[in-house]
C-alpha cells in the first residue's frame, strides 16, 4: 500500500505510529520515513489486505486433523508397514510432519491415489486432497505480515497472500530481521492459500535485504487463490435526500460526515448472497452530481481507482475485518467539494436565496447523493451476480429498501432535530448510473406532475 508521507509529519518518536500498527513511530516507521524524505519517495508498506475471508475455525481443524492422518498414512506407504516407528520418542508430531513431508511431496500423486484407494475419504477430505495435488513445496520468502494475513514470494518473484491456519503470524515470525526464508508449503485451499503452519528458516543476503525493501514501490500483483479469479465490481447506490431549506447545510453536513454506520450494515445485509465472497461500502454519502463529473473521466480514474481500491485496504489494516468504510479513511482518497463550490452550485444558490425566506419552513431543498462500494466475486460469476443486483431494482426489493430507509431516516430526524427526507433511486455497477438514475427521477417527477418529497416517494414504489 502506498501512503502519503505526510501522516507521519508531525509524529514524535514516542506517539503511536499513524499507520495503524499500535506500535511506537520509533519502533515501526519512522526509519522508513526518513529514508523516503531522502529519497522523496512515498512511504511504502506492503499491504497484507485480502478481499477473502478468513477461514472458518472449523475449516482449519479439519484440515489440521486430515493433514496429520495423511502424513501418517505416507509413512506407513513408504515403509510399508502398518507400524509406525519414530527413533526419538521425545520427537513431537510436528517433528515428525515437518520430516515426513519432505518424502511426502516427492511421490504426493502416488500416495494420494493410495489414499483414496484404501480409506475412502469423505468430500471434506477429497477436497483437502485435491487442494493438496497443487501444493508447492518449495524456499520461499516472508515480506510483510499482519496478525491473520501474511505475504510471501517464491523464488520466480511470484507474491503469495497468504491465510494464517491457527497462531497468528505475528507470534510464528516474531523477529527482529526485516524479511526471512521459508521452507514450507503453500496449499490453495477452499478460496485462499494456506501453509501447513510448519516453517525451517534460512537467512536472507543484504543484497536480497535491499531488493524487498523496494518492493512496495513496484506494485506487485499479489495472489490470494489458485484461480486468481477475484475481480473487484464497484458498487454504486444513489438516493435524493432532502429537508427544510433553512436546514440544508446542516443536513448535508450530517450526511457527508456523519452518516451512521448502521445505514451501511444494514445495506451491506441485503447484499449477502452466494456469488460474493465479500462485500464492502463506504459508510458516508457523496455528492452524486460531483461523482458523474469528477470521477467519471480520464482524469477521475486515478481518484476513484484510488477510492474503491485504497479505501477499503486502509480500511481492513485500520479498522481490521470490517465492511464499512468510514469518513476519515474516505478523506485520504477523496475530498468532498464544499456545495458552493460543487456541480451542484444552482443548490447552493437556491438555498442562500430561499434560507431565510418568510415561508422558509415549508420550502423544501433536495440534492443527489450516492454511497460507493466493492464486490469481490469469481470472475465466471460476473454475470450470475449481475442479474442478482438487477432484483434491487424490482418493485418488491425497492420496497423494502425504500421502507428500510424511511425508518432510518426518521430517527436520524430525531437525532438533529429538523426533519431529513431520503428516496432511494436504485443501484448500478459503475458511475454511468448515477447520471441514469437521476435523470430517470426527474423523467418521473415531470411526467407526475409531483412537487414534494413526500409524493416523489412514490418514485420507490413505481412499476
Amino acid at each position: 500500500m502506498l501512503e502519503d508521507i505526510s501522516i507521519y509529519r508531525d509524529t514524535k518518536r514516542n506517539d503511536i505510529c499513524p499507520c495503524g500498527s499500535e506500535k511506537r513511530f520509533k519502533k515501526c516507521c519512522l526509519k522508513e520515513y526518513r529514508e523516503a524524505r531522502k529519497s522523496g519517495k512515498s512511504a511504502a508498506k506492503l499491504s497484507c489486505f485480502t478481499p477473502i475471508p478468513q477461514l472458518s475455525k472449523d475449516f482449519k481443524e479439519k484440515f489440521t486433523t486430515f493433514y496429520i492422518d495423511l502424513m501418517l498414512f505416507s509413512k506407513q506407504y513408504r515403509d510399508k508397514s502398518e507400524v509406525i516407528i519414530i527413533d526419538d520418542i521425545d520427537q513431537n508430531i510436528q517433528g515428525f510432519i515437518q520430516q515426513e513431508r519432505a518424502h511426502f511431496y516427492k511421490q504426493s500423486k502416488e500416495i494420494v491415489e493410495s489414499y483414496i484407494a484404501d480409506k475412502n475419504p469423505s468430500d471434506d477430505e477429497l477436497e483437502i486432497l485435491n487442494s493438496l495435488r497443487d501444493t508447492k513445496y518449495d524456499e520461499f520468502f516472508l515480506i510483510s505480515k499482519s496478525e491473520n494475513s501474511a505475504i510471501i514470494m517464491d523464488k520466480d518473484e511470484q507474491f503469495y497472500n497468504i491465510t494464517a491456519l491457527h497462531s497468528p503470524f505475528t507470534e510464528i515470525f516474531n523477529l527482529k530481521k526485516r524479511y526471512l526464508g521459508l521452507n514450507t508449503v503453500l496449499i490453495p485451499y477452499k478460496n485462499c492459500y494456506i501453509t501447513d503452519g510448519i516453517y525451517g528458516g534460512f537467512d536472507v543476503t543484504e543484497e536480497m535485504n535491499k531488493y524487498f525493501d523496494n518492493v512496495p514501490y513496484t506494485n506487485p500483483m499479489i495472489r490470494y487463490n489458485k484461480k486468481n479469479s477475484v475481480t473487484n465490481i464497484p458498487l454504486v447506490l444513489n438516493f435524493t435526500i432532502g429537508s427544510q431549506v433553512d436546514k440544508f447545510e446542516m443536513m448535508e453536513d450530517t450526511i457527508l460526515t456523519k452518516i451512521s454506520e448502521k445505514f451501511t450494515k444494514s445495506f451491506l445485509k441485503l447484499f449477502k448472497n452466494q456469488y460474493s465472497h465479500k462485500e464492502q461500502l463506504i459508510s458516508s454519502f457523496l455528492r452524486s452530481t460531483d461523482l458523474e463529473k469528477e470521477l467519471n473521466s480520464e482524469e477521475g480514474e486515478q481518484a476513484f481507482s484510488l477510492l474503491i481500491g485504497g479505501a477499503p485496504i486502509t480500511n481492513f489494516e485500520f479498522n481490521g475485518d470490517n465492511d464499512v468504510i468510514n469518513y476519515e479513511i474516505l478523506q485520504k482518497y477523496y475530498q468532498q467539494s464544499s456545495l458552493k463550490d460543487s456541480t451542484s452550485k444552482s443548490v447552493y444558490d437556491n438555498v442562500q436565496k430561499n434560507k431565510n425566506a418568510p415561508n422558509k419552513k415549508q420550502m423544501i431543498q433536495s440534492s443527489f447523493y450516492s454511497m460507493l462500494g466493492m464486490i469481490h466475486i469469481d470472475d465466471d460469476l460476473v454475470d450470475d451476480l449481475i442479474e442478482f443486483l438487477k432484483t434491487f431494482n424490482d418493485k418488491e426489493k425497492r420496497e423494502e429498501i425504500a421502507l428500510g430507509v424511511d425508518t432510518f431516516f426518521k430517527e436520524l430526524s430525531d437525532e438533529v432535530g429538523f426533519d431529513i427526507s431520503a428516496i432511494y433511486l436504485g443501484s448500478g455497477i459503475d458511475l454511468d448510473f448515477i447520471y441514469h438514475d437521476i435523470e430517470d427521477y426527474r423523467e418521473y417527477m415531470k411526467d407526475n406532475n409531483l412537487m414534494t418529497l413526500d409524493d416523489a416517494k412514490q418514485y420507490a414504489f413505481r412499476d
